[in-house]
């Protein structure tokens, strides 16, 4: 009985912090921050052959993960990523530690 009531507050707690996020207006960057949980800008707007740096400021660990792209190690507090995109195309990416973290990058 303990058991099932730490896992369904670890659930509960993972859950909150997947609050939903508004589709906004790609921000024209190359740098993308985990600011709590979630990607800030949430979605970004580059040029084929720029590379986006993901830096991670948070005490929480995180990924960065684009099914059949790209998959970070898990970052720490200061750590970063980075992915030089060389195709055209809207790539979707999350964090596989907390899925409800998620981004897009529109290489143009």
């Amino acid at each position: 009985m303990k058991f099932k009531l730490i896992a369904l507050i670890f659930l509960i707690v993972a859950v909150a912090g997947c609050a939903q996020q508004a589709a906004v207006a790609p921000v024209r960057t190359n740098e993308v921050s985990t600011e709590g949980f979630k990607f800030e800008p949430s979605n970004i707007l580059v040029n084929v052959g720029d590379t986006v740096t993901w830096s991670q400021k948070h005490d929480v660990v995180q990924t960065i993960v684009s099914l059949g792209l790209f998959e970070s190690e898990v970052l720490k507090n200061g750590d970063q990523f980075s992915w030089t995109f060389t195709e055209k195309g809207t790539y979707d990416y999350y964090c596989s530690i907390h899925p409800c973290m998620r981004g897009s990058v529109i290489v143009e």
